[in-house]
Order: structure tokens, then sequence, then C-alpha cells
């Protein structure tokens, strides 16, 4: 073990920190930043990486709140798992051209990151990545990635056409590219205020806006077809919802637990009945078309306390 007032480093690895914070450059010689190195350093404001580090850590700079700036060297091929997660300060950081993995969760609740690019050369993004980063204003991904681009600052894996991350900024196109909203792709981002879903898009998945609590209206196309659990539970300041003729399959609490909704409009009832909406506390009105054959299936699925409007078919 490699021990000088501020690194414990063991055979190239960077084990621990144990300096006073600040700006810091790290040790020549260092090849991989272990787990959990520098988490919770509330002292840290900058970080230099020398051109030796190929790897980042599970953890490495996990909630150092105060980390503002990263200079990361080209040699990296690999950021951990929530390796930046909770740096709720840090505005700079670059990733570099050689990068192929960036683990999940590796930059959650980066809060105040305000753009992001994601080079050609990485092949590997976690889930929830780049979730609950609410200042992203700007979000690309190099031309002749082979596995992602990106349009409309969203983060779309192409082969799949499935949109795998997603921002306040968002705009999702419509040109046939994203044909899946991948499970949450939106979950957490509190800087969401209105999301239109296009008509080339057919299913949105689990948990895809959860907690969204400041999304305030949802515009849904004919295309859509199915709407994943939980999908947009937790969404606060979401009050309206007119669910399309095309959707046939409605998951388990996909407008449920912890939502404000007062007003739906299920169109296409009969196919959507195995959808539940426990407890919607604020719900005012219902309104169903014209498929449903059995009025006591609509008030089994109805358990919403204070409804006050229900419009059935006849």
């Amino acid at each position: 073990m490699e021990k000088n007032n501020d690194f414990e480093i063991y055979n190239g690895i960077l084990k621990k920190y144990i300096g006073t914070g600040g700006d810091i450059v790290i040790p020549e010689g260092v090849t991989a930043i272990g787990e959990y190195a520098f988490a919770s350093c509330n002292t840290l404001k900058s970080v230099r990486f020398p051109n030796g580090v190929r790897s980042i850590g599970e953890c490495a700079f996990f909630m150092c709140s105060k980390l503002e700036r990263v200079i990361l060297s080209e040699g990296i091929k690999t950021i951990g798992k929530s390796a930046f997660q909770s740096c709720s300060s840090l505005r700079e950081i670059g990733l570099p051209s050689g990068l192929r993995s960036i683990g999940a969760q590796a930059f959650y609740g980066c809060c105040a990151l305000e753009s992001l690019t994601v080079p050609k050369s990485v092949s590997v993004i976690g889930k929830r990545a780049f979730g609950m980063c609410t200042s992203v204003r700007t979000f690309e991904a190099e031309e002749g990635n082979p596995f992602y681009h990106s349009a409309g600052n969203c983060l779309i894996d192409t082969e799949k056409k499935e949109l795998i991350a997603g921002f306040g900024s968002s705009v999702i196109p419509n040109n046939g590219s994203v044909t899946k909203i991948a499970d949450i792709a939106f979950r957490d981002c509190l800087s969401l205020r209105s999301i239109v879903i296009p008509e080339t898009v057919e299913s949105i998945g689990n948990e895809a806006f959860s907690c969204c609590e400041n999304l305030t209206e949802v515009s849904f196309s004919e295309g859509l077809k199915t709407i994943g659990k939980l999908a947009f539970s937790c969404c606060r300041s979401l009050q309206s919802i007119v669910i399309p003729d095309g959707v046939d399959e409605i998951g388990k609490d996909g407008f449920g637990v912890g939502g404000a909704l007062r007003h739906l409009s299920l169109r296409n009832f009969k196919n959507s009945i195995n959808c539940v909406f426990p407890f919607w506390m604020h719900l005012r009105t219902c309104v169903f078309f014209p498929h449903l054959e059995d009025e006591t299936e609509a008030l089994k699925f109805l358990n919403a306390i204070g409804l006050r409007n229900l419009v059935l078919p006849f």
C-alpha cells in the first residue's frame, strides 16, 4: 500500500482519498479509481485525472455535494455505477472520446449539469445514468455512434428505436426513430412540464414518467397501444388525461399511486379494464366511450373517493 498525505494507493488503484478537499490532481501512476474512494467528500471542488487512469469505480465520487468541475483524461474507458451520483453542484464534465461504458445512475442527481455529450465510442449506457439531471438544456450523442443517437434532447437506442433518457427540455421526435419510451426514461424529471407523445410511439414503459411531479400536460396520439405499470404514478400536477382509442393495455397503477388526477376520459374502456387506478382521492369526472358492456365493471374499477361525475355509454 502506497500512502501519502492525501491518497491511499494499492497496485495503481486509488483506494481512498484522505485529503482536505479543494482542487485536487490525482497522482501519476494511478490506473483506476476504487469504489467509494471519494464518496461523501463534501469539501472537494474540482478533480483532474492523469492520462493513465482507465476506470472509475462504483460510487467513486458518490455524494460529493460541492464538486463543481471534473476533468477526465482521454484514457478512461469505463465510468462505474453511481460514480458521480448526487454530485449536486457538478456543472462541468467532459466525457472522453475513448469512453466505452457508463454505468447505471452514473450521473443521477447531478442537478447542476446543463449540457452533456456522449462520445461516439460509448456502447453501453446503464439505466438512469442521467436521471434527475434537472438542469440539462443540451444533450447530444456524437454522430457516428453505432448504438445511440440523440434528437430533441433525448437519448435514443438506435436499433431498438427506444427513447432511454429524457430531460425537462426534451421533445420526442416524430420521424419514426422512436417507437417506445423505455422503462424509467423520464422518472424523477422534476423539470418536465409538458410532453407530446407522437403518433410513432406505440408503447410507454413501466415508470416511464413516474415522479415527474411538475408534469401538468400529456398529449397522447392515436398510435399509442400500451402504457406500462406505474407509468405516470406520483405525477402530482397532472390533473387531466384523455386516453386514445388505440390503447389496449394499461399496466397496474398506470396513473395511480400518489397522483392528483381530476378528469379522465377512456375511449376504449373494455380493453383497458385490467388497468388499476387505486386511491384517486382527487378524481371528479370520468367519461367512458363506447365499448363498455357492463357498467358494474366500471363501478368495480373506480374506487375513487370524491367522484362527482361518471358518464357511461348507453
